[in-house]
């Protein structure tokens, strides 16, 4: 008897390492996933715990991992100003510690994510108006993506090259 509850509380801590494990490889490796896809498309990657807004009001008693932030630029040469971003791309990607958390982050974003196209949306009514002068391009379209409890916000394309882990 005492044999068969021994092996049997064995079992189960070695089933509970083993998922432990398995989920610390799983975020692990989706982050690696992210980072080198960024870099290999040439984004300037910061990551890290320091980074995390605490200060931010939106960000008050969320639980939070990590957070990258990635952002690319191309530039051009303007004959009045010299070399200036033609194009800028952006993408920011928090790791969140629970469900709860992910999903207030994720409403936040939402609504971040309206007032960048609200913004856009007016910008280029001031430029199409000749009231406004800018040769850089902004992404048109910022979108939020979550998976499981990480959280992502930038413009279509970025987003989407994170999402494609």
């Amino acid at each position: 008897m005492k044999k068969t509850v021994i092996a049997i509380i064995s079992a189960l801590l070695i089933a509970l390492i083993a998922i432990s494990f398995v989920g610390c490889m799983k975020v692990t490796m989706t982050e690696k996933s992210i980072l080198s896809r960024l870099e290999k498309e040439e984004y300037v990657v910061m990551s890290g715990h320091s980074m995390i807004p605490t200060s931010d009001p939106m960000m008050a008693g969320l639980k939070m991992k990590k957070t990258i932030y990635a952002y690319k630029m191309d530039m051009t040469v303007h004959e009045e100003y010299g070399e200036i971003p033609s194009a800028v791309w952006e993408v920011a990607i928090y790791f969140m510690g629970d469900t709860e958390s992910a999903d207030k982050l994720e409403e936040s974003f939402k609504e971040l994510a309206k007032q960048y196209q609200d913004t856009y949306d007016e910008m280029m009514e001031l430029i199409e108006k000749g009231e406004m002068e800018t040769v850089t391009q902004f992404p048109k379209r910022y979108m939020v993506y979550r998976y499981d409890n990480i959280v992502v916000l930038g413009d279509w394309e970025s987003v989407t090259l994170v999402r494609s882990y």
